[in-house]
């Protein structure tokens, strides 16, 4: 079933009221603002309904908040994971979808969700009708004349594998790796134990830079930089740990399980069930072939 929210019906209350007027005076004065009103109902979500039934299946997800993500993601450099954060915590985002309902269905999108619209979008072509769209709406805002335009080029990398020596070094080791795991698993896991320490050393100090940022700060002076490397160390030590137990979460699943019933179900029902099931052991062999105590079975069970 289709599901699109329908631009021409005013809301009773202001959506993101409970705000303040500071903060809906920054998202006016934000890009959120003009994508909201100028450019969402302009998205070519009629070239998606085809996709889907009108009346049979399940209702998709708000069509124009889903297709928007795809330029936004665009405009902002984000992967597919980013994109996701952004569409879930992110006010501006919100705003500028018109995401109004605070409820998980509404307002998380996965990221095969969001390849799955992004996809469509390319087998679609609708990659022009979306920059029509926006640049259409933009120049009717501005009243500006596109007859008159400076042509410019710009050089596009797509994101194809660009290995120096050092990746292909690392490429090489990796698959030897593997073979080795799955042709000598005894030596592979040897070999494991002997360079696992150097190796959550080495990381650890590989995502100090490239997480943290740590090799170029945006302080000056020795107080405000060692007050920037500690924090950052410790954030560092923070984010390594919530990897850390997230790895064990499934360790713990599996050794105490995550039923609600410590032992199952059937354990709770085992007390109830336990003359019931006697009862019916005797039931069943009063009825086995050549058995004549039936009629000791009724003054029994009574």
């Amino acid at each position: 079933m289709i599901h699109v929210k329908d631009r021409k019906q005013v809301d009773m209350f202001h959506p993101f009221e409970h705000l303040g007027p500071k903060r809906l005076a920054l998202l006016e004065s934000s890009w959120a603002h003009l994508f909201r009103e100028k450019i969402l109902h302009k998205l070519p979500v009629e070239k998606l309904c085809p996709r889907f039934d009108d009346v049979r299946g399940r209702p998709t997800r708000e069509l124009y908040a889903r297709l928007g993500i795809v330029p936004l993601q665009q405009m902002e450099d984000l992967t597919d994971e980013e994109a996701v954060r952004q569409f879930a915590f992110n006010i501006l985002w919100h705003y500028a979808l018109n995401v109004t309902d605070p409820s998980d269905f509404s307002s998380c999108v996965s990221p095969r969700t969001l390849w799955a619209m992004r996809d469509r979008a390319g087998r679609l072509g609708l990659e022009q009708p979306l920059f029509a769209n926006v640049t259409g709406a933009l120049r009717r805002l501005f009243d500006l004349d596109p007859s008159r335009q400076r042509l410019d080029s710009v050089h596009i990398f797509s994101n194809m594998a660009h290995l120096g020596r050092i990746r292909l070094f690392v490429k090489t080791i990796r698959k030897f790796l593997v073979n080795l795991k799955r042709h000598h698993a005894g030596l592979c896991q040897a070999l494991g134990e002997v360079y696992r320490f150097r190796a959550g050393a080495e990381a650890a100090m590989s995502n100090l830079d490239r997480v943290t940022g740590i090799k170029h700060l945006r302080v000056r002076g020795m107080r405000q930089v060692r007050l920037a490397a500690v924090l950052k160390a410790a954030g560092l030590n923070i984010l390594r740990a919530a990897v850390f137990r997230n790895r064990q979460k499934p360790k713990e699943t599996r050794k105490t399980g995550t039923n609600l019933y410590p032992n199952g179900a059937v354990s709770v029902l085992k007390v109830p069930l336990r003359p019931l099931r006697g009862y019916l052991r005797h039931l069943a062999e009063a009825f086995r072939p050549g058995n004549n105590r039936i009629g000791w079975l009724m003054p029994h069970a009574a």
